[in-house]
């Protein structure tokens, strides 16, 4: 599979085309659904229904991150939890480590256990993780799948998905003057121009390429419109992380996991600070980012007339414009906007 000139490697595994699905990958992908359904329907017992639908909206951010050219961060900012998301992620302090050794007192650390809770909104955090962490497992071979084999369609689904939600952010902008006009326009062409002509350059391909690569690519995947499997494929780590995975190789995986940890923990912060004390100012310059990053998911260069379907693809933008606005309308910020 080619995305941009990058060979990613799809058509192996689950789902390649001469075995679609294999037997261990339909095995693997009812486990997940288990698990995940699990999770759902026991919510919807417990009445919990904010629950259910931040764990699709981890699905959905969990699906964009799969996809090089795709932004989770998009995902989580059209569907209102981007800023709660930040902030949950901003408050960790190296004095939450000890919550493991609170687990271990048992009874008597209760009370400083459900201090570190709230501080950290775990509840959130675990709802939203588990949301991405089932996406990621299901949809890891199916979304390679129909890139390689239908990618004029797939794309034009992820093209109507950003495009629409592109004025989300930008209503949060309070004071809609030229200052945040100019703001939007330039880094909408900074950084289009950037996705079209992004240069290749490649780390190493070991534990400090890894870990080196997890800490940029973990911050891309937070910014709305910037894909850290994007740039884990321009950094020439992408098809080598994603093996490594498969085969277990905790050699690779663990520096992988250490610089994504660090590299979320560290920028947060500086992500919080933006948003706090130049809200404006970061709307807008996300807002650009989004529409600059439609460069490199435009369908048209992966239309092939033998092989592509014209309304198939008009009516694949249209389904993603209107599930886009779906999500958006669950927001219950938007839900306050209007009552």
């Amino acid at each position: 599979m080619q995305f941009q000139g990058h060979d990613y490697g799809a058509g192996e595994g689950c789902f390649s085309v001469q075995t679609w699905p294999s037997a261990i990958c339909r095995e693997s992908v009812s486990k997940v659904l288990t698990v995940g359904l699990d999770t759902v329907v026991g919510a919807g017992r417990n009445g919990s229904m904010e629950k259910i639908v931040l764990f699709f909206k981890g699905m959905a951010m969990g699906a964009a991150d799969v996809v090089p050219g795709v932004s989770g961060g998009t995902i989580a900012f059209v569907t209102g939890i981007y800023e709660e998301l930040v902030r949950s992620l901003a408050a960790f302090q190296l004095g939450h480590l000890k919550l493991p050794l609170l687990f271990l007192k048992g009874s008597s650390a209760r009370a400083d256990r459900e201090l570190i809770y709230q501080e950290l909104n775990i509840k959130f955090l675990i709802t939203l993780g588990a949301g991405i962490f089932f996406s990621i497992v299901s949809l890891a071979k199916i979304i390679p799948h129909f890139m390689e084999n239908y990618p004029f369609e797939t794309y034009s689904l992820f093209f109507g998905l950003i495009l629409f939600s592109i004025a989300v952010p930008y209503q949060k902008i309070k004071e809609k003057n030229l200052r945040s006009l100019g703001v939007f326009v330039f880094v909408a062409l900074i950084s289009g121009l950037f996705f079209l002509k992004a240069p290749d350059f490649s780390f190493p391909q070991n534990a400090l390429g890894v870990f080196l690569g997890g800490m940029i690519a973990i911050c891309a995947m937070i910014l709305p419109g910037i894909s850290g499997s994007y740039l884990m494929l321009i950094m020439g780590l992408y098809r080598f992380v994603l093996e490594a995975l498969h085969e277990r190789n905790f050699a690779i995986v663990v520096p992988f996991a250490l610089g994504c940890g660090i590299g979320i923990l560290s920028f947060v912060k500086f992500l919080q600070w933006l948003l706090s004390k130049h809200r404006d100012f970061s709307f807008a310059a996300l807002s650009g980012l989004m529409l600059g990053s439609l460069t490199k998911i435009w369908p048209a260069p992966f239309y092939d007339t033998s092989t592509s379907s014209l309304p198939l693809g008009i009516g694949m933008c249209l389904v993603g414009a209107i599930v886009m606005i779906a999500m958006v309308r669950l927001d219950p910020e938007f839900k306050a906007k209007e009552s």
